[in-house]
Order: C-alpha cells, then sequence, then structure tokens
C-alpha cells in the first residue's frame, strides 16, 4: 500500500483514471483510515526512541500535530452569462406544457435570480473569500489556464487575469485532465501562468486525473512545489 504497487501495476497506457474499487485499501476495507498518517506517526515515535538526536517533534505552528488547509478549484469564472441563461428560459419555455412546475420554477427564479439579483459566480467568490479574510485563512484557488475547452464558460483564463491577479489568495494551476499524463500539455498549461508574470508553486488536476508513473516525475521536472490532486474521483478516501 505504501508504495503504491496497486496503481504501478495496473495497465494504464490508455490514460485513464485508477478507479478506487481496484485499490488495496477498497478491496481490504480501509479507505477511510489515514494509513500513511499513522505510519509516519509510529516512526516519529520510534526516532524519538531511538534517535532523539534526529527527532523534530511538532511541525505546524510547533504546537500543532496537524494542519487543515482550503482550496477552491475555479471551473468556471461566470457560470451564468447571458447567453446560458437565454438558452435555459428558451428550453423550459419549450417544455412548460410537459412539466409545467418545474419549468415555471426556473423560468422565473433563473430569471429573478441570475438577470435580475445578479447572483453571479464572481459576487459569491468575493463573498467566500471575505469569510475566508476574516478567519484569517488564505486559501489556494486553482485555476484553469487552458482556453480551448469545448465549454466556453471554461475559457476565462487570459481575460480575467487582471482580476485574478487581484485576488486575496495563493495561485494554482488546475490543470486539464489531459495533462496528466501529457508533459507538454502541462508546460503549456504552466507557461500560460509565466506569460503574465505569475510563477506556479502547486497543481490540481481537472477531474482528478493522475499517473504514479508519470504525474509525480512531470511536476518535479517542471518546478512544481506541491501537487493537490491525490485521491478518488469516485469515493471518499485514502490514496
Amino acid at each position: 500500500f505504501l508504495s503504491c504497487w496497486d496503481e504501478y501495476v495496473e495497465d494504464l497506457k490508455k490514460n485513464t483514471l485508477f478507479e478506487s474499487k481496484n485499490s488495496i485499501q477498497y478491496l481490504n476495507d480501509f479507505m477511510e483510515i489515514p494509513v500513511v498518517d499513522r505510519y509516519c506517526s509510529i516512526f516519529s515515535q520510534a526516532i524519538n526512541i531511538i534517535l532523539p538526536e534526529f527527532y523534530k517533534g511538532f511541525i505546524w505552528d510547533k504546537t500543532k500535530d496537524f494542519a487543515t488547509s482550503i482550496s477552491h478549484d475555479i471551473d468556471y469564472w461566470e457560470f451564468w452569462p447571458d447567453n446560458t441563461i437565454n438558452t435555459i428560459l428558451k428550453n423550459n419555455i419549450k417544455r412548460i406544457y410537459k412539466k409545467p412546475l418545474i419549468a415555471t420554477y426556473k423560468l422565473v427564479f433563473h430569471y429573478l435570480d441570475k438577470k435580475i439579483l445578479k447572483q453571479n459566480t464572481i459576487k459569491r467568490t468575493k463573498k467566500l473569500f471575505k469569510k475566508e479574510n476574516k478567519m484569517s485563512i488564505n486559501p489556494t484557488c486553482f485555476f484553469l489556464s487552458k482556453e480551448d475547452f469545448k465549454d466556453e464558460r471554461q475559457n476565462y483564463f487570459s481575460k480575467n487575469i487582471k482580476q485574478i491577479n487581484k485576488m486575496n489568495t495563493t495561485i494554482g494551476l488546475h490543470a486539464s485532465s489531459e495533462a496528466a499524463y501529457d508533459i507538454d500539455i502541462l508546460k503549456n498549461e504552466i507557461n500560460n501562468f509565466n506569460k503574465f508574470g505569475i510563477k506556479v508553486k502547486g497543481v490540481r488536476f481537472h477531474y482528478l486525473g493522475f499517473n504514479y508513473q508519470k504525474t509525480f516525475r512531470n511536476l518535479e521536472y517542471l518546478g512544481i512545489t506541491f501537487d493537490s490532486t491525490l485521491g478518488f474521483r469516485e469515493n471518499i478516501g485514502y490514496r
């Protein structure tokens, strides 16, 4: 388990996700047990007993055993642009005879919320940041820099770079799922930040794409210092 051998021997030549159902922890029913943390704790205690001169003790603020970090994937800059709202309104007008309650609800409240009150993604994101700042939390936000997504709402990076730079947050790359398996794609997405003078240190891949045989090596080669991808997309648990 600690060597991730089950993922190394899995045939991932097609660049597909390693599914949790194939993992050792799932098959042996310890998905929600933090094995690595417990192992490190036992190992640390052993060092303290045998080699106390090398024991480092607490590492989080010198008083705590662990810390929690908060991060956000920015999949969309503006989830409800006018063309999206208009398309939804037209679709619900067409189906109002088949599903009158649902269609009427969406016609009324989508128009009220998105058109009149303008409760858009940007405003809500700023409110969230204000709450976090009041609690002295500095979150990491992972932004998509690729700009040829099929969903135009995700091609937001260069158009909004000034606002992104103004955000009181640590900026990271929300790399595309393809970039997890292709170093050239990953390099291009990192370079999109470099063009604007932003040095990216952290990455989280879209849809939690990750390949143990390739991804760590590629991240280190390109100078990325931390990854926040690890986990299973389809299941809660430790990886």
